[in-house]
């Protein structure tokens, strides 16, 4: 099973390099904190991003992504790619040098990392501390430390 925590702290870092938390940019009006292409779930889409009724349904669907990212059910993206082999898919090749830092950055490693080494798994385990923060409250995060 994959922490909770692990999942919540790739999600914020993804909704950082979004520009989810810029005031009026496209994934806030959209309450799409992943900027997600989901087609219309009722509301639309701006710009070809889904618009979510609540920032919390937006946070569940970006939640659901970085779950299958992990778990390697995703269509996309294996667990075995690195932060900038995803950055590189996810962004479609705009600006994703950038993200990837930032995502990297916000998790406190490397665009090397693979997403196993985030899971702490298998022979391509990190060797370094790696710091998660976690999303505990709107406006509010909590940095938890997992060691090897």
């Amino acid at each position: 099973m994959i922490p909770d925590a692990l999942i919540q702290a790739i999600a914020q870092a993804i909704a950082t390099a979004e520009g989810f938390f810029v005031a009026g940019a496209l994934p806030a009006r959209a309450n799409n904190p992943g900027n997600l292409k989901m087609g219309n779930v009722g509301l639309g889409t701006i710009g070809g991003k889904t618009v979510y009724p609540s920032a919390e349904a937006g946070w569940g669907a970006l939640h659901r992504q970085v779950s299958l990212m992990l778990t390697g059910q995703s269509a996309y993206y294996k667990p075995s790619m690195t932060i900038a082999q995803v950055a590189a898919i996810y962004t479609g090749g705009d600006n994703a040098a950038a993200w990837a830092r930032i995502v990297a950055a916000r998790l406190g490693t490397t665009v090397d990392a693979t997403l196993t080494q985030l899971l702490g798994r298998g022979p391509e385990r990190t060797q370094n501390t790696l710091l998660i923060a976690a999303l505990v409250a709107l406006g509010g995060a909590l940095v938890l430390s997992m060691t090897d």
